[in-house]
């Protein structure tokens, strides 16, 4: 079903010898020590090939399908988090060099990185005895722990502060490390389809809590954008719940009638009969 389309999502026509070259000259090397270079795997949002050095030496090349809405937003946000994640101790891959721009010799985005040999571990888990099991669990935990320990002043993506500022036009809200900055948040259900065509805020946000706002914003305009085109198709009974399919936007329970923001102006929250806990979950086009 919609074969065509979901081909069409993930091809990518791209430079392989301008890979190549931009991948060499990542790690000091020169064209001529490539040896090979073979598709890895294919994820549900990248394409990745590991070449390979006449030393051995070998190393990743990520390269984003089309599909990936904002793509040059999130190339940038995802090496920013590497880095970031990487320097704070966390068995993270290096980053190499990347391009958040199509403007290279590749003629595509992408990311060159460390390639990390072992075994997975979902090839092995149910082969693991007790012990072994209760220890991966708690080296897990131990990373998740440090990983959320690390403190941000809003929510949103994380960038390079020079990247989002030539990407966007912004400087973010700046982290401790000054090389880091939060900026809009990248969540594809912000930016799939046509919300992507929707000229609304999508962070940072600070307080958090203007998180909601910014999401019942998106959502309100969607909805109107939708609304708006539903008109040209009601000679045909096309109505708007069949038009468009809904988005669930999470708002506190606690938070009935109106959601006040810090900064914004209040926001009606919309209801739906029924009553869920902790969250009220409202589903809009």
């Amino acid at each position: 079903m919609n074969d065509a389309l979901r081909h069409a999502e993930r091809r990518r026509v791209f430079n392989v010898d301008g890979l190549c070259r931009l991948a060499a000259a990542s790690v000091n090397r020169s064209p001529g020590d490539i040896l090979d270079l073979k598709k890895l795997a294919e994820g549900g949002l990248n394409r990745t090939f590991l070449i390979t050095m006449h030393d051995k030496f070998q190393m990743v090349a990520r390269i984003p399908y089309p599909v990936i809405i904002p793509k040059k937003l999130a190339v940038a946000s995802e090496v920013a988090t590497m880095v970031l994640l990487r320097s704070s101790g966390l068995p993270i891959p290096e980053v190499y060099g990347y391009s958040a721009s199509m403007d290279n010799a590749a003629e595509t985005e992408y990311i060159f990185m460390q390639f990390v040999q072992g075994t997975t571990l979902s090839d092995i888990w149910f082969d693991l005895g007790e012990r072994d099991i209760i220890s991966i669990s708690h080296q897990v935990a131990e990373l998740e722990s440090k990983m959320m320990s690390t403190p941000f002043p809003a929510g949103g993506s994380l960038y390079y502060s020079k990247d989002l500022e030539m990407l966007a036009g912004s400087l973010g809200i700046p982290l401790e490390d000054k090389r880091f900055c939060i900026g809009p948040d990248t969540s594809p259900p912000l930016w799939y389809g046509r919300r992507a065509q929707l000229d609304v805020g999508r962070g940072p946000c600070r307080p958090l809590s203007a998180f909601f706002y910014y999401a019942l914003k998106l959502t309100d305009n969607y909805r109107q954008k939708c609304q708006s085109d539903v008109c040209t198709r009601s000679r045909k009974g096309t109505g708007l719940s069949e038009a468009v399919r809904s988005t669930a936007v999470a708002i506190p329970a606690r938070e009935e009638g109106r959601l006040p923001v810090q900064g914004a102006t209040t926001v009606g929250s919309h209801r739906e009969p029924g009553s869920l806990s902790p969250h009220r979950i409202v589903a809009h086009p």
